[in-house]
């Protein structure tokens, strides 16, 4: 499997999450300092401090905490050949598996905590983490509406691109922390956790034929295009 990751836009994420993050602790200083003097201003820079603290965590945990989205999809997903090839933050969908047969949207999931779904509303088990999501973690948001958005993002530039052919294009819901259990019923997209990622990609490759080889030049051309 060919890998393709976005290394500007992930050290540009890094380096912002640092910066925030030593400002809101320099914000949350300078606030103590003056409690005593200025309560009002003190006030506002502690609201301040927080509210940038709280960026710099969101960013941390979405693009550096490991394991990194990429990181478990490149150790996951190793053993594909060359013909299966992996874009990572390249496009305006975060993570595209493109295969023989067709194209996957794969909607990364970092939080921890146990996950259900029952065909109409997502539930988490409520845990520190879970409470730590107001201060900046990343929320779980709704996985199915993401993807959906993915897919037809993805959908649109392909019958831009090869306006005559209709390329397969399915999705995936994965989440990557080992602290993360998933039960999901009712569902019209898979939801995994990333250790069962290749056994799923197994199973599904091995249903679906192989498209031209024609069809999978002009998938690689589309895509390389679309990242470059």
């Amino acid at each position: 499997m060919r890998s393709n990751v976005n290394e500007n836009f992930l050290a540009k994420r890094t380096r912002w999450a640092r910066i925030l993050s030593f400002a809101g602790l320099g914000c949350l200083v300078a606030s103590a300092a003056l409690m005593n003097r200025m309560l009002i201003l003190s006030w506002g820079i502690l609201i301040a401090g927080l509210l940038v603290s709280s960026s710099g965590a969101y960013l941390a945990a979405r693009y550096v905490r490991e394991p990194t989205a990429q990181w478990a999809l490149e150790k996951t997903l190793k053993g594909f050949d060359d013909r299966h090839v992996l874009y990572n933050y390249l496009l305006p969908v975060e993570h595209v598996f493109v295969t023989p047969s067709g194209v996957w949207v794969i909607r990364i999931k970092k939080q921890p905590g146990h996950f259900s779904y029952d065909g109409k509303k997502w539930r988490q088990k409520f845990t520190l983490s879970r409470l730590l999501s107001f201060l900046g973690e990343p929320g779980l948001g709704n996985p199915l509406r993401d993807i959906e958005h993915d897919i037809a993002t993805v959908s649109e530039k392909l019958a831009q691109e090869i306006p005559d052919t209709e390329v397969p294009t399915d999705g995936v819901i994965v989440f990557t922390d080992p602290r993360a259990s998933v039960h999901v019923t009712h569902t019209s997209w898979p939801v995994i956790t990333h250790e069962n990622l290749k056994s799923f990609f197994r199973r599904a490759l091995a249903d679906k034929p192989a498209l031209p080889t024609k069809i999978q030049k002009e998938l690689t051309r589309v895509f390389d295009e679309w990242a470059s």
